[in-house]
């Protein structure tokens, strides 16, 4: 470990693993007295435990190295390295100080096996900046030697999943780099392999990840991984139970992306209807034909989910002077009144809606919501958007019934597998396909990475966030800081 000036921490911010170490002289110190015994157990109990209280920790390494209690593979008789580094708000890290001892001759002819220089760590917060441990090691040893004081930065690193540009979130990227951390942008292209991922958690504290796919086995792996901050809303691609079991707590970006996806979602029911795609490939091919398209206003939309996303589908559409039908299994009636929305059963709305926008998140219930038998009580003339979940929409009974003509088209901007590679819808003329890019205009990115951002700052500084989506981890554990 090289030593490093001590001027690190003068500008007061928070430093992670700062590792500042004391190496002190003890001769024959006073054996510990009764008062002091309970210390003295706890600290031999519980040696992977945080010391929060400096002048007990100190009390700790002064008491607990007596000679008299050396003995062969006993805690003086190592080096200790487990007890966990803490993040305060007011600190600039965990000191770390480093006792070297002597045992005098008559315990060493009782135990030859003890050498005779044994060291001892203890790690304990300390508020301020480097100058207030120099202080606070100085009052507390007694000693003006502090030639061997010595800071190692250790910085947390964060993986940012989403392919972004730097500049979209740059505010993002500045708060991580203010607060000490080590941010590093992947790019990682959405799939259902994980081997990527895995190698790239291995060392990381913190991960910010897309649609790419989290699986058990790279969580397991992440032995320092602490949070994962969703890019988005939808968490199916991130196994939950794994990161629970394992004390990592898991957020998401509720309602930050519901502007940029409801207008998504209006583009591609526009564009389904007129079938703008089609006659741009046409164009570009030299062919002057013109399609003959369908309405969208004065027409029945039917909306499956009735969240934030797809109340703000509603007002949009609210020029188009559309008939709206709902289903959700939570109404808001102020809403409905609002919009003249006509909450009705699943059934009602396959069979009335001439457009139908999904919006709920994939769950066990809602898997395969989509299949055969609803798409054949669609009107032939409906469209189908989703831009919700692909597994909601059992995509091959959707290619059959675009084939078929049960239904006029469809559009997705998500699929069961993604990206979608050989699928036989992307070969149909009725049927719009997009890269699962709901979110992806670069106000809605900065606002979900900034929102990310703080999320990961809270778990890390040992404050709750908002939006975590699996509570029970602070009943189970969380995942204490590394101690390497």
């Amino acid at each position: 470990m090289a030593d490093q000036p001590l001027n690190v921490g003068s500008h007061r911010r928070t430093l992670y693993a700062a590792s500042i170490s004391h190496k002190l002289r003890q001769v024959n110190p006073t054996p510990d007295s009764t008062p002091n015994q309970p210390m003295a157990r706890d600290f031999k109990r519980g040696a992977h435990r945080v010391l929060t209280d400096p002048v007990r920790a100190y009390a700790l390494l002064r008491r607990n190295d007596h000679p008299t209690k050396m003995r062969p593979g006993g805690i003086s008789g190592s080096r200790i390295r487990r007890f966990s580094r803490l993040q305060h708000r007011d600190a600039i890290g965990v000191v770390e100080i480093e006792s070297r001892t002597s045992p005098s001759c008559e315990t060493a002819k009782r135990c030859p096996a003890i050498p005779c220089e044994r060291w001892l760590r203890i790690r304990t917060p300390i508020p301020g900046d480097v100058e207030d441990v120099r202080r606070f090691l100085k009052n507390r040893s007694g000693t003006e030697n502090h030639s061997s004081l010595r800071c190692e930065l250790m910085a947390i690193k964060v993986l940012i999943g989403p392919r972004v540009e730097a500049e979209i979130i740059r505010e993002t990227l500045d708060l991580l780099e203010e607060k000490g951390y080590e941010a590093t942008q992947t790019w990682l292209e959405c799939s259902d392999r994980d081997d990527e991922v895995l190698e790239l958690l291995r060392d990381k504290d913190a991960y910010l990840p897309g649609a790419e796919l989290v699986s058990a086995e790279a969580i397991d792996e992440a032995k320092r991984l602490r949070v994962m901050a969703r890019f988005g809303v939808g968490v199916d691609n991130i196994d939950l139970e794994a990161a629970t079991r394992n004390g990592i707590v898991v957020t998401n970006a509720a309602g930050a992306n519901r502007d940029a996806v409801a207008d998504l979602v209006v583009g591609l029911m526009i564009g389904i209807a007129r079938r703008i795609p089609w006659a741009d490939r046409q164009m570009r091919n030299a062919n002057w034909v013109v399609p003959v398209g369908k309405p969208v206003a004065e027409t029945t939309l039917g909306m499956i989910g009735l969240g934030a996303i797809g109340k703000e589908v509603v007002r949009r559409l609210q020029g188009f002077d559309m008939k709206v039908l709902a289903y959700d299994v939570v109404r808001d009636p102020d809403f409905a009144s609002r919009f003249d929305v006509q909450y009705a059963e699943l059934e009602e709305i396959l069979k009335n809606a001439d457009f139908i926008s999904l919006h709920v998140p994939l769950l066990k219930s809602t898997r395969g919501l989509i299949g055969r038998e609803e798409l054949q009580a669609m009107k032939p003339t409906a469209c189908l958007i989703n831009a919700a979940r692909g597994g909601v929409v059992d995509e091959s009974a959707l290619h059959q019934a675009l084939t078929e003509g049960w239904i006029a088209g469809a559009a997705a901007d998500v699929f069961e597998h993604e990206p979608p590679e050989g699928s036989p819808l992307l070969e149909l003329d009725n049927f719009i396909a997009t890269p699962h890019m709901g979110v992806f205009t670069d106000r809605t990115l900065a606002r979900v990475a900034m929102i990310n951002a703080q999320a990961t700052v809270d778990v890390l500084e040992g404050r709750r966030p908002q939006n975590v989506v699996n509570p029970q981890v602070y009943k189970l554990g969380l995942k204490p800081p590394p101690t390497d």
